[in-house]
């Protein structure tokens, strides 16, 4: 994400909560383009060997 611009880390006891940082007031078009690139991301094969 950080690629893409955007600051995201885990948090909470199982690491199940996506934060995005700084937390700031943001668009619904802002909501859209972290969607799209958490899809697209969640999308690739990290295990691939190149």
């Amino acid at each position: 994400m950080k690629d893409h611009g955007i600051l995201m880390s885990s948090d909470g006891p199982n690491h199940n909560v996506i934060k995005i940082k700084p937390p700031i007031t943001f668009t619904i078009d802002n909501a859209k383009e972290v969607i799209f690139y958490l899809h697209k991301i969640f999308g690739e094969n990290f295990m691939q060997i190149i």
